[in-house]
């Protein structure tokens, strides 16, 4: 009778010793993770670049790699990052869980000397008989723009497709103007240049996204608490 006492005591001491295992394993696996990250080449100009900067000192085992839209999704659709920064246009569908960091507005650049200059604001027909340089077609950014006229009932102009250190000089030159984020735009010094809002204005939404099927794990809780300053958990 002691025997089977005693045995039925060891057995819930061996189920609660390996139940306390199993917690420190995935309490060591979540910390000592080592956190994969994926940004659009945009952390310039939306003052990122000191943000990752302090969080890797703190959080050494922190990489990050910066790639255009389809190799960035690509990447999250994978595993092999964990959690990518993009805009909100990239990640919009519900397998994805995003947290919002940055808003930014889509603005028609173009010379200080251009006729549409003095308009406050421009609507998307002031610009039908305009050459349009735009950034290349695998951006966010030019499809947002292609589908913006396409709705609109548009065809757009489009002169050529180029980065935006190459559009900016263009446009003051006086080769066409450009639809580009405010940000961007900003981020550049060009004596020569205007930007105007649209009358239906077009915001650009930065976020950090991961995939709802994968585990947030708390590397990444604090990174995405750090650069956002909001609970993961709301």
């Amino acid at each position: 009778e002691a025997g089977t006492l005693f045995y039925e005591e060891a057995l819930q001491l061996h189920e609660t010793y390996t139940h306390a295992l199993a917690r420190m394993h995935s309490y060591k696996a979540s910390h000592s993770q080592h956190l994969r990250i994926g940004t659009l080449p945009f952390l310039a100009q939306y003052q990122l670049i000191p943000l990752f900067k302090e969080f890797t000192e703190r959080y050494p085992s922190t990489s990050l790699d910066e790639v255009e839209d389809e190799a960035l999704l690509h990447g999250l659709e994978e595993g092999y990052y964990d959690l990518i920064i993009a805009r909100h246009s990239i990640v919009n569908a519900p397998k994805y869980t995003i947290y919002p960091l940055v808003t930014d507005e889509l603005v028609v650049v173009l010379p200080a000397n251009h006729r549409l200059a003095a308009c406050p604001s421009l609507s998307l027909k002031d610009l039908i008989n305009e050459k349009l340089l735009l950034m290349p077609n695998h951006t966010s950014i030019y499809q947002t723009c292609i589908a913006l006229f396409h709705d609109a009932g548009i065809t757009p102009n489009i002169l050529r497709t180029v980065r935006v250190e190459s559009i900016l000089m263009a446009v003051e030159i006086g080769e066409g103007i450009t639809l580009l984020p405010k940000r961007s735009v900003q981020l550049f010094v060009y004596d020569h240049l205007v930007s105007r809002s649209l009358e239906e204005p077009v915001m650009l939404n930065v976020v950090i996204s991961k995939k709802k099927s994968t585990p947030l794990t708390t590397h990444a809780e604090k990174f995405i608490q750090f650069l956002t300053g909001k609970d993961t958990t709301l």
